[in-house]
This record gives C-alpha cells, sequence and structure tokens, in this order.
C-alpha cells in the first residue's frame, strides 16, 4: 500500500523485531497436566516516540510450574517501529500502548508456539490479551 492511499490518522509499521529469546525446560516434563491452567504470564509494554515514530517494546515471561517447580520458563522481548503517516486523535505514544503493542503480540505468541513445538512440548498457545482493556486498568 502506497503512503497516498493512507488515510488521516494512519500508521504504517516500519519493522518488528525480536530482540530477544530465553527459553528453558527441565528434562523431565509433567505431560499430564495442562499448560494453560499452570501458567505465570508477565507482559510489560513500553513505548518511546521519536519524531514521528513509536517503538513499541514488549517482554512476555512465561513461567510454566508443576508443583511449584519451575519447568518451562520463557522470555520474549520484541520491538515494532510504527510511524504515523498523518495527524491522528491519539498520539503516538497511546497508539504504541495500545495498537502497536496488538500488532507486535502475535508474533510473540508464535514464536512461542514454535519454541514450543520444537522443545517436544506440544504447541503452547499464550493467551490473548486485550491492550485496551489493560490500559484502562492500569489508570
Amino acid at each position: 500500500m502506497s503512503d497516498q492511499n493512507l488515510k488521516e490518522g494512519d500508521f504504517k509499521v516500519l519493522n518488528i523485531l525480536l530482540i530477544k529469546s530465553a527459553f528453558n525446560r527441565v528434562p523431565d516434563v509433567n505431560f499430564t497436566q495442562k499448560y494453560e491452567k499452570k501458567q505465570n504470564l508477565n507482559v510489560e509494554v513500553s513505548c518511546n516516540v521519536t519524531n514521528n515514530q513509536a517503538i513499541v517494546k514488549l517482554i512476555l515471561k512465561c513461567e510454566i510450574l508443576d508443583n511449584q517447580r519451575p519447568e518451562i520458563l520463557i522470555e520474549i522481548e520484541m520491538v515494532g517501529v510504527f510511524e504515523q503517516i498523518k495527524e491522528s486523535k491519539i498520539s503516538l505514544e497511546e497508539f504504541g500502548k495500545t495498537n502497536g503493542a496488538a500488532i507486535v503480540f502475535p508474533f510473540i505468541r508464535e514464536h512461542i508456539s514454535h519454541l514450543t513445538l520444537k522443545a517436544g512440548l506440544g504447541q503452547i498457545l499464550i493467551p490473548l490479551l486485550n491492550f485496551q482493556i489493560q490500559k484502562k486498568e492500569e489508570k
């Protein structure tokens, strides 16, 4: 899509980058329990605005436990770079922390899904997040 087709308030994705990928598992993972019932998830979102660009950083930390024993530890950090094409009703920072984060998050979920498959754990799906609701809860 060329820049001429973009409307007021449109943003353009310039890049989505994997910055960090850390994965550890114990050799004797207990496969008798469902992982989604024992995930500890922590997602951090930050946004740095320079010129007409928002650099959105998402860090996801996931710990999967079996009887309080960590079996799987995952930490993924991704960055999305977005450019504001024309004036918008929302600020670049607000866009970054909500819409930008929502654009980057599926890439993190996909990365974790593939990591866990390659690690012989089956496909572990991280739950969806609504960054609009999270933002309202922070206020």
